[in-house]
């Protein structure tokens, strides 16, 4: 007699050796988290400047980008025009992903800052204040992310 299918216990050892390999590969995976997360922090930095650099263009008016190297965020600032209200308006708020942080940041000076806040402008004319972004994970890899003043490309 010619039997369709699978048995119950050729089931059972399919999920079982699939369990085993879940539980080898993924704490594996896991090393692999903060590297990622480190990369796509630079990302999103790097497109948040690009696309406040192409506002401030568009527009006509000055950005400015607050990073907060205490709170590990940064956001994005429309200066307020009327001298009487000095109220400036936030657009977006970023947190950077759990993992990451600022390490500091050089402003075009040279003085480099490790806590507190930074202010970088970005001008109607498309060009940014100078600046280097170093992040850091938990695993103390590093990546250093460099303004460009005269274009605002961002490089690694």
């Amino acid at each position: 007699m010619k039997k369709n299918g699978f048995t119950l216990i050729e089931l059972i050892a399919v999920i079982t050796i699939l369990s085993l390999v879940m539980v080898l590969v993924l704490p594996q995976l896991d090393s692999f988290t903060p590297k990622t997360r480190l990369k796509a922090a630079a990302r999103r930095i790097s497109h948040t400047i690009s696309w406040i650099q192409n506002e401030a263009i568009t527009t006509g008016e000055d950005y400015q980008i607050c990073y907060d190297l205490n709170n590990q965020q940064y956001w994005v600032v429309l200066p307020s025009t009327d001298p009487e209200t000095e109220k400036n308006d936030t657009l977006i708020v970023r947190d950077l992903p759990a993992g990451v942080k600022f390490k500091n940041i050089v402003i075009s000076t040279g003085q480099e800052i490790t806590a507190e806040q930074v202010l970088v402008r970005l001008t109607a004319k498309g060009t940014v204040d100078s600046h280097q972004i170093t992040l850091i994970n938990k695993k103390q890899a590093q990546l250093t992310l460099a303004v460009n003043p005269l274009t605002g490309l961002v490089e690694e």
